[in-house]
């Protein structure tokens, strides 16, 4: 997993200009713990919505401005006042930083790839950036790449999780999820063999959820340099679970993918990234996989 942070942060400040690319290269462990250790370790937790602007303070990536300023709504854990703002916090511009919650954090990347709305500056520190009006679920005292997430919805996951682990403490995750759920967090799942290295590529044989062309290409790049599961070979199978239409900076984070062997698929390595808790047995033929998107219509 690290290797895939460490390449992610790169990309990120490469195409940003940053000239202090290497100042941060791998991130403190205390950014990027699993959240159960996280809402242990924290000892004020809360929801709190943008009111405007503090005072102002010069920061060396992003210059002079504003501190966000919150009113509390809601205190999870330990003690708030009902109006504040944190050191770090910097108030985004208009229009500067789009709406981001993941979905109400129904979007597996925030759980399987440790994707978050705000990862650390080049020097190893937490900048958030929040905008007047919204609402956010902040770890007060303790910098953190899941710290300062944007809540949009009651039902939001994240917020669920966070609550659940304040309730029950000796959770390993405040995310419990059977395997089907955590399938269907994707945006779309296949069964395909790889008819070319370019990327690779391979063909869409079998669409068990979403959409998909006949043909899918893990990365626009021209060798399989990007490619996760080993060297690629021609016709081997495997179950591929979509997060977004077109791979990102890089592909790793655009989707998963599973070997098919004899077919049977064991999901024990991409689950051990995972911060979510799944129920059950994670090996499964691909039968009971496709049992899983047979429409309930279907199965009467």
């Amino acid at each position: 997993m690290t290797r895939h942070i460490v390449s992610l942060l790169i990309a990120v400040l490469v195409a940003t200009g940053s000239a202090d690319i290497l100042a941060c290269s791998v991130p403190p462990t205390t950014l990027t713990f699993h959240h159960a250790e996280l809402v242990a370790n924290t000892n004020n937790i809360v929801l709190a919505r943008v009111v405007g602007g503090g005072d102002s303070a010069f920061f060396s990536w992003a210059g002079q401005r504003q501190r966000a300023k919150f009113e509390t709504i809601e205190i999870l854990k330990g003690d708030a006042p009902k109006t504040f703002s944190l050191p770090n916090g910097i108030l985004g511009l208009e229009n500067e930083q789009d709406a981001r919650d993941f979905g109400g954090h129904r979007d597996a990347v925030f759980w399987d790839k440790h994707i978050t709305r705000q990862w650390n500056a080049p020097d190893c520190r937490m900048y958030p950036m929040f905008c007047q009006s919204r609402t956010y679920l902040i770890f007060l005292d303790h910098p953190h790449w899941r710290a300062y997430e944007e809540i949009r919805a009651e039902d939001d996951l994240w917020l669920a999780a966070v609550r659940r682990l304040l309730t029950d403490p000796s959770l390993e995750s405040g995310m419990s999820m059977t395997m089907k759920e955590w399938l269907g967090l994707s945006q779309g799942i296949f069964v395909g063999r790889i008819e070319s290295c370019k990327g690779p590529t391979l063909s869409v044989d079998e669409i068990l959820h979403g959409q998909f062309a006949s043909s899918w290409r893990y990365s626009d790049e021209e060798d399989d340099g990007y490619w996760p599961g080993g060297k690629c070979g021609i016709g081997r199978q495997y179950l591929i679970a979509s997060y977004q239409t077109e791979p990102a900076i890089l592909p790793y984070y655009s989707s998963s993918l599973f070997v098919i062997r004899d077919d049977i698929i064991d999901f024990a390595d991409a689950l051990s990234d995972s911060e979510i808790d799944i129920q059950g047995n994670t090996v499964k033929s691909l039968d009971q996989i496709r049992e899983y998107f047979v429409p309930a219509s279907a199965q009467e």
